[in-house]
């Protein structure tokens, strides 16, 4: 199962122009051979459950995928610092 979800936030400029946007994922499970995730140039592979990412900007190119057996689960969130 491939699932496709756009990234678009339409309250960014508002959100921006009440501070600084940081965002971050959180690995919420063990990962699995297969499922990887993307952003700018670091690729996350394998990763410990809990694990927390702050992301360079907030709006970087990313991507995730899953070739493996079993769902992947990570949590987004885009906040105002």
């Amino acid at each position: 199962m491939c699932t496709l979800s756009l990234d678009i936030e339409t309250e960014a400029d508002k959100w921006a122009a009440e501070g600084n946007l940081v965002r971050y994922t959180i690995f919420l499970e063990t990962g699995k051979v297969g499922q990887v995730f993307i952003v700018g140039n670091k690729c996350f592979h394998m990763i410990s459950q809990g694990t927390i990412y702050r992301w360079d900007k907030w709006d970087e190119y990313h991507l995730g995928f899953n070739c493996g057996f079993a769902d992947k689960y990570v949590m987004h969130i885009v906040g105002i610092e």
